[in-house]
């Protein structure tokens, strides 16, 4: 009987024990999807603003404007400014435009800042706003991820 209650007590153990490791691995590998995501939605975003600029000869006022033009130069999510847990502002400069996704939950959606302006530049910067390009970002993101599967 009691032989049976440790194996029981290490079976829930071990079966608590991966789902942690698991939950962890899944939420590490959501929160890099989601900066992926959005790095793309930047250029979307980027995209969308020029092919708008070349045919109204000015920038959009918002995204929302480029989610309701026919056809839509967004899709409905983006153009709300909300997409892969990651916010998206908007705002209409002199030379063109700024766009700045934040994620929704820091540390949970995502732990980066992307920004982009009509020069099609991207910066990424971390909570304390030390920034690097987004050359700079996929060589860490790649060396992150060759590094676990190093450690495998």
């Amino acid at each position: 009987m009691r032989k049976t209650v440790i194996i029981f007590g290490l079976i829930i153990f071990a079966v608590w024990f991966a789902k942690e490791v698991l939950f962890v691995s899944s939420s590490v590998a959501q929160k890099s999807a989601n900066e992926l995501k959005t790095l793309a939605n930047c250029k979307v975003i980027h995209s969308a603003c020029e092919t708008y600029h070349e045919v109204n000869r000015k920038y959009p006022d918002s995204l929302r404007v480029l989610g309701l033009e026919k056809p839509p130069y967004l899709p409905k999510e983006l153009s709300r400014g909300s997409g892969w847990g990651y916010r998206y502002s908007y705002e209409k400069t002199q030379r063109g435009f700024f766009v700045y996704a934040t994620p929704v939950k820091r540390g949970q959606t995502g732990n980066f800042d992307f920004s982009i302006d009509e020069s099609g530049r991207i910066n990424v910067c971390d909570k304390d706003r030390n920034c690097m390009t987004e050359r700079e970002y996929l060589n860490v993101k790649d060396a992150i991820r060759r590094n676990e599967l190093y450690a495998q």
